[in-house]
Order: structure tokens, then sequence, then C-alpha cells
């Protein structure tokens, strides 16, 4: 009994080597990536003409200024007031000499409440597009702007209380791709 015990243990051990043999040893290898594209829009037109309107209008809906991605990747707006005029300003809400700009991506003409107030205010920061209802956000998605897809950029004016001119006045909208 002894002996076949030892034999049989002698046994387990030339296999469990003989596995450890066949096992071998196995290493990882990792790749890496760096996508690359280019980030491209362009816009239907580059100028929007409000027409004349009173000082203290408010809820002035412009036309709708489609955004094109001709571009290869997926990209995020952004919108920002470039350029004031050196006598308005945009800013958080209407006051002298200050107006108050709100921008909305959507399919159709959007109702004036559909701009909230504080996530669609366009100034001097770069802020850009977060996901459905949010900046930016009607019923289209700046945040995630996929090539070859267009979408509808609408604007919502408040003009200024007072004003010290009665001049055209012209100020710059940045709409980029990030």
């Amino acid at each position: 009994m002894k002996k076949l015990l030892t034999s049989m243990l002698v046994l387990g051990c030339v296999v469990l080597f003989a596995s450890a043999l066949k096992a071998g040893q196995t290493e990882n290898l990792n790749i890496t990536v760096l996508p690359t594209g280019t980030k491209s829009i362009t816009l239907s037109t580059g100028t929007l003409v409000l027409g004349s309107h009173d000082i203290g209008d408010t809820d002035i809906l412009s036309s709708s200024v489609t955004v094109t991605n001709d571009g290869n990747v997926q990209c995020i707006l952004g919108l920002r007031v470039v350029t004031d005029d050196n006598i308005w300003d945009a800013h958080t809400s209407a006051g002298p000499d200050q107006y108050n700009l709100r921008a909305l991506f959507n399919i159709a003409a959007p109702a004036n409440t559909d701009f909230d107030a504080d996530d669609d205010v366009l100034d001097s920061s770069v802020v850009q597009a977060t996901g459905l209802g949010g900046v930016y956000s009607g019923d289209e998605n700046g945040s995630a702007f996929v090539a070859a897809d267009t979408l509808g950029l609408w604007f919502k004016l408040d003009m200024p209380t007072s004003s010290t001119v009665q001049t055209l006045r012209t100020f710059v909208v940045e709409v980029s791709a990030n």
C-alpha cells in the first residue's frame, strides 16, 4: 500500500510538472492610438438683420441660422459674444446700454419661454453647449454635434432699457467647434 501511495504521489508530481511546462509564459501588449480629425463648422449666413426695434422691447426672435458640421469628427459647439460695439454690451439682463442675447438649438422656431434666461445667455465668455435640456439646448443638442449633421440656431434679444445712441448697433457672435 505504501508503494502504491508513493507511486501515485510521484505520478501526480510528474503530471503537475508537465502541466507547468506546457502553460508557458504570457505577456500583454498595450496598443495605443491617437484618433485625429477635423473639427469644422459652417453657418448658413454671416449676418442677421433684426430690423428696427424700440428701446425696451423684449423677446425679439430672429430667423434660424443653420449650423453644419462639415468636419469629420463629433464636436461640442461653443457660443460667445466676441465683439460688443463699445457702446452697448451683452449682459445677463437688459439695462441701460446693455442688451440680453440668448441662443437656442431648435428645429423649428422656439417659443419665447423656451429660452432659459440663465442657461442660454450669450456674453464674452465661451460657453459650450451641454446635453439635451442644458445650455443652448432646445430640441437639438449642440454637445454631441456629429459630422455631416445640421442644427438650427435661434436667437432672442431683449433690447436695452435705455440707450445713449440711436444709430445702427452691431455685435459679433462666435460659434466654435470644440
